[in-house]
């Protein structure tokens, strides 16, 4: 990524420092303003170049049933797991 952002980045900062030294800023003013928006320029230029997107997260449903399973799966491997499972209340109970 830094290919892609130090090229634009040198561009952005020289042409910011030749319009804010013509404007009136001073040397130095100029330069450390042309470097920053040098540096952010070069970032939304690389960041605009570069292929691909927001990865997808799963939806919030898929994810729940995942984990429902794989608890599933853990309490039924555990010998003492079926003592904290959840009971329906209208189930009739063995006595």
């Amino acid at each position: 990524m830094t290919d892609k952002i130090i090229p634009a980045a040198l561009r952005l900062w020289l042409v910011f420092l030749l319009a804010l030294f013509l404007v009136g800023y001073s040397v130095p003013t100029s330069i450390i303003y042309g470097a920053i928006g040098g540096f952010a320029g070069g970032m939304v230029s690389a960041w605009w170049q570069t292929k691909g997107g927001v990865p997808q997260a799963p939806p919030i449903r898929e994810r729940v049933s995942q984990m429902r399973e794989r608890i599933q799966k853990t309490r039924d491997r555990i010998p003492v797991g079926r003592l904290f499972a959840w009971r329906k209340r209208d189930a009739p109970r063995g006595r």
